[in-house]
């Protein structure tokens, strides 16, 4: 199974602690996960692209209450 970790930053020097620290959780379980990190400046179309390109099975988003819309 593979797992897809979306995070959408302010900036790119902004870094979600949360994706990082759920990927290294799973070190010991037979998961493939990989991280997606993005910004609000970046295109929605790029970035649904990329998350696609990814073929992930489960692809989880970290959210803030500053990027729901």
């Amino acid at each position: 199974m593979k797992v897809l970790l979306v995070a959408v930053n302010a900036k790119y020097i902004h870094s979600n602690l949360a994706v990082y620290d759920l990927k290294a959780y799973t070190e010991n379980i037979p998961v493939e996960v990989e991280l997606a990190e993005y910004t609000i400046n970046q295109q929605q179309e790029e970035i649904l692209r990329d998350i696609y390109e990814h073929k992930a099975d489960v692809v989880a988003f970290s959210c803030y209450i500053w990027n729901i819309t």
